[in-house]
């Protein structure tokens, strides 16, 4: 395995003293093999306005913890679609950004 380093993120409410709650970004850092992304999933995300950038393949399916989004290099980007192939432990991410947001 050809390894990169990737960050991992949650989101996590925290209390706070006066009672209410704060939004924090919970960050980790996995080791994940870059891949290819393929043209199946380039065409399920276009369709829903997104824009697939990178797919990785981590070699433990236990190091994925729900997370929601990814850094890698100095990018930040939402996790598409998870996949853990049967009898195996390995899982692919695949990483997009958005490209017809509404605000």
């Amino acid at each position: 395995m050809n390894a990169d380093i990737m960050t991992l993120i949650y989101m996590k409410e925290k209390d706070m003293p006066n009672g209410g709650i704060e939004q924090i970004e919970v960050k980790r850092k996995v080791f994940a093999e870059r891949r290819s992304v393929g043209m199946r999933e380039k065409y399920k995300a276009a369709v829903a306005g997104l824009e697939p950038e990178l797919s990785f393949r981590l070699a433990d399916y236990l190091d994925y913890q729900g997370e929601e989004y990814a850094e890698y290099q100095g990018r930040r980007y939402r996790i598409f679609r998870t996949y853990n192939p049967p009898d195996t432990t390995y899982l692919e991410l695949v990483l997009v950004r958005e490209v017809n947001k509404r605000t």
